[in-house]
């Protein structure tokens, strides 16, 4: 089962709740909730490439999802609302994702209830 860090959580609620430039990047459905990766659109200036930010983004995930098995399955660069790489993973046998930005920094889900 894929658990997430409830302190990560209210921490990325916290840090993106006063961005004014903030923008949802991607979201994708985990059981009852909706995980939204949610960063501010300024433009970053890119300092990563695409195997570092692989790297970047599956360690992250490891960490985040508490998976015992992880697998890389993709990654691409997004353009909008910003410049992303969006990062397909296999948790435990469950589709997670993960988002780096041009950076280096991953951008923590904010987790919504579904509706």
């Amino acid at each position: 089962m894929v658990r997430i860090h409830a302190r990560q959580h209210l921490a990325t609620c916290l840090l993106f709740a006063f961005s004014i430039h903030a923008a949802d990047l991607f979201s994708f459905r985990l059981g009852q909730y909706v995980f939204a990766f949610v960063a501010d659109t300024t433009p970053i200036v890119a300092t990563v490439d695409q195997e570092r930010a692989a790297q970047v983004g599956w360690e992250w995930a490891q960490r985040y999802y508490l998976a015992t098995e992880l697998y890389l399955l993709s990654i691409d660069l997004q353009n909008e609302p910003t410049r992303f790489w969006l990062i397909q993973l296999m948790a435990d046998g469950v589709p997670v994702y993960g988002v780096v930005l041009p950076d280096g920094r991953v951008v923590t889900p904010v987790r919504r209830e579904q509706l």
